[in-house]
């Protein structure tokens, strides 16, 4: 089974209202995904600052 398949079956069975809370936390957490800037990774700029060798 899939995440989507198994967030459907889940949605289904919900009662409306909260299935409302559930869009606006899901707007919410697409938002704050969109939003937030990506963390550079330890070691990613490896090899970028070269010093001339004598």
């Amino acid at each position: 089974m899939t995440t989507e398949t198994a967030l459907l079956n889940i949605v289904e069975k919900l009662r409306n209202d909260l299935k409302i809370e559930l869009l606006h936390y899901a707007e919410y957490l697409m938002n704050k995904s969109l939003n937030t800037p990506k963390k550079p990774l330890a070691g990613s700029m490896k090899g970028t600052f070269v010093l001339p060798l004598p």
